[in-house]
């Protein structure tokens, strides 16, 4: 029950911007379960959205890893690197 997040930032290793991705948890399915089961998954959820918060960063590049990211424009992603071979996070754990 994960799905990839994106973001840019700077990466030290390619020292440009770059796009990094990181494996983030749904939460519709934990919500719904916690729901179900009148309150019991809250805990077991809990622990893996802190588990979860404690996953790395990787530059979608080099792999570098980045325990955080610095804000930046949303369309900065968009505009400057659509259609390029760095977007692509696909060969990434």
């Amino acid at each position: 029950m994960t799905h990839r997040r994106y973001a840019t930032s700077y990466c030290p290793r390619c020292e440009q911007m770059r796009r990094f991705t990181k494996r983030a948890m749904e939460s519709r399915p934990h919500l719904l379960a916690t729901v179900l089961t009148l309150g019991l998954w809250g805990l077991p959820w809990m622990v893996l959205a802190r588990r979860n918060a404690a996953r790395l960063w990787h530059c979608c590049v080099c792999g570098k890893h980045r325990k955080t990211l610095a804000p930046y424009a949303e369309g900065y992603l968009a505009a400057s690197m659509a259609g390029s071979a760095a977007s692509s996070c696909t060969s990434l754990p």
